[in-house]
Parts: C-alpha cells; sequence; structure tokens
C-alpha cells in the first residue's frame, strides 16, 4: 500500500523497492505484482520492473498493475544477478525486496512483518520469507518448496526465538526469494554476484544476521510439470550453446563455470554441475547455485538422502 512513511512507537516503517527482474514473463508477472502491491504497509512500496527485453505482453501486464518498468534489452546477458544489481541501483528505497516474477506472495502482512526485525533491530541485515508449497497445485515446484522449507528448518533451529520471528546469527545461508535486506549494505559490499557471495561479504564487513520470518510465506512457481521443467532447462541450455566467450565470462558468476564451459564443452558442464553440487550437499555445505542445474542435484540430493521421505511428498503433494 503506497503512502508516506508513518510512526508507529517511535519507529518509523522504511520504504521498499520490490525489484523484479523479468524476460517473458506473462503467465506470472500478474500474480506477482497483485502481491507485492496488495501490501498492507504503512510505508511507501513501489515495484520496479526491470525487463530485459520481453517479446510478450509482461510489460503492459506490468504497468497496468501500477510497477514502474525500466526496459533494458539484452539485461539477462549479464545473468538476473545484473538486472538485481540495475534495480538497486535506481532506488534510493531503504530496504530492497528481492522479488522474482515467479515468487507470489500470499499475505498482505507480508512486508509489514518481514520489516519489523530490520527495524526493530539494527544488526539484523536480512528478513528472511518461507517459501511453501502451492495447495492450488500439484506441481514439482512443490518438491523444491520443501526442500527450501526443511533448510530454512534446520537454521531456524539453530537461531533465537524473538517472539513471532527468529534471530540466526552470522547467517550464512538465506538470501533466498522474498528476502528484505537493508539497500545500503547491499550498495556496501558490491551488489549481487551469488547469494553465497554476497552473505560471505558482509559478513566480512560487519555481522551478517538474519532474521526468519515464518508469518511470510510465498509460493514459487518454479515449474508445475516435469514438461515445463524439461523445456525450461532446454531453454537454458540452448542459451548458454548460443553465447559469445564474453558473454559466458558475463553470465556465470562463479569462474571455474564459466572456465569449465569455455574449455570443456557444454556437455560436460551439463553433466559435472549436479555431481559436484550434491557432493557439497552430502558435506553439508550450502551450494551456490549459479547457473541453472540445481534442480537435479536437488533432486538427486533428496533421493540419495531418503528415498522414502521421496514417496511421502510425492503422494501428499503430486
Amino acid at each position: 500500500m503506497k503512502g508516506a512513511p508513518r510512526s508507529e512507537g517511535g519507529s518509523i516503517f522504511p520504504r521498499v523497492a520490490a525489484v523484479i527482474p523479468t524476460l517473458n514473463c506473462e503467465k506470472s508477472i500478474r500474480r506477482c505484482l497483485d502481491g507485492v502491491l496488495g501490501q498492507k504497509y504503512d510505508g511507501e512500496v513501489i515495484a520496479l520492473v526491470i525487463d530485459g527485453g520481453s517479446e510478450d505482453n509482461t510489460v503492459e501486464i506490468a504497468r497496468d498493475a501500477g510497477a514502474q518498468i525500466i526496459v533494458k534489452p539484452g539485461m539477462f546477458s549479464t545473468g538476473l544477478q545484473g538486472a538485481r544489481n540495475f534495480g538497486l541501483n535506481r532506488t534510493e528505497a531503504e530496504l530492497y525486496w528481492q522479488v522474482d516474477s515467479d515468487n507470489f506472495v500470499n499475505e498482505a502482512h507480508a512486508l509489514a512483518d518481514l520489516a519489523k526485525p530490520l527495524v526493530s533491530d539494527p544488526s539484523v541485515t536480512v528478513s528472511i520469507a518461507c517459501v511453501v508449497p502451492d495447495r492450488s497445485s500439484r506441481g514439482i515446484s512443490n518438491w523444491f518448496a520443501l526442500r527450501e522449507a526443511a533448510t530454512i528448518g534446520a537454521l531456524k533451529r539453530g537461531g533465537e526465538s524473538r517472539g513471532d520471528w527468529w534471530f540466526v546469527p552470522q547467517l550464512r545461508y538465506g538470501l533466498t526469494n522474498c528476502s528484505l535486506l537493508r539497500s545500503d549494505d547491499l550498495r556496501r559490499v558490491g551488489g549481487y554476484d551469488s547469494d553465497v557471495r554476497v552473505l560471505d561479504r558482509l559478513r566480512r564487513g560487519r555481522q551478517c544476521n538474519g532474521a526468519i520470518v515464518p508469518s511470510a510465506t510465498f509460493v514459487h512457481a518454479q515449474a508445475s510439470t516435469a514438461s515445463d521443467f524439461i523445456s525450461k532447462m532446454s531453454r537454458r541450455i540452448a542459451k548458454y550453446a548460443s553465447m559469445s566467450t564474453q558473454e559466458v565470462s558475463g553470465y556465470f558468476v562463479e569462474p571455474f563455470a564459466a572456465q569449465r564451459t569455455l574449455e570443456g564443452g557444454l556437455l560436460a558442464s551439463a553433466a559435472l554441475a549436479p555431481v559436484e553440487s550434491v557432493l557439497h550437499l552430502a558435506a553439508g555445505e550450502s551450494v551456490e547455485w549459479a547457473w541453472g542445474f540445481a534442480y537435479p542435484a536437488l533432486i538427486l540430493g533428496t533421493l540419495l538422502e531418503s528415498p522414502m521421505n521421496v514417496l511421502k511428498m510425492r503422494a501428499r503433494f503430486f
């Protein structure tokens, strides 16, 4: 809900910019923006859509929904993080809401709940929303949502209850979709490249504490069917294969991934990336999902951890 910031108990509600990168997202952008701009938040909220040159009706739908639009063709050659940095550098809002076009916020109070830890505790840098399965869908996205929920749950168990949110010191994971961050902290450490690296730089610069807010939930509509998932991966592979050397170097945030793609070929990269990611998972490490092969690794990791849990999840949500 837009409007001038107001005080409540001496606290000011900071301005919030929801920066949403888009590229041919006409099927999801309206529901995404309805969730963002429908928030009951006692401060200014803008939705800043950074469009990479959509050829469908994404821009028209976003403008009609009330978003501010910046069209920059070719933006996605620098990756999703490049679009996020572009938006970060074009807003003066104190808080940066990291929203993707396929993120649908469930509650109108979600933003107010996410902002509460940042307003009440200056040491909190990242306020984390919780992804949940979409009860109206039986899509494969629900599988990924459960995996993410399990990770956030483990993070919360290592934290400290602050009533309706959980304080997590020295955050090493959690720069997830729909997270709310302090814009100045992001700028101070150079903005986005990858989630793990941003958190690492924040920790080195000062304490990087997180807040997990169970009352702020969202749906991540990554893929509704196995066919959608395969199509998504196929489009990404085709995109990478068509890139020049310079574009590849700018797109991949992990130097070894870019080097492997250039020297070893795309097929070798596709085969090795999930295996390496599973090894990281097995070692209990947070995996840096840099370039689109996270899903096969998550599926394989789940199978390795507990085949019975996979069967239970399939029976419940698919």
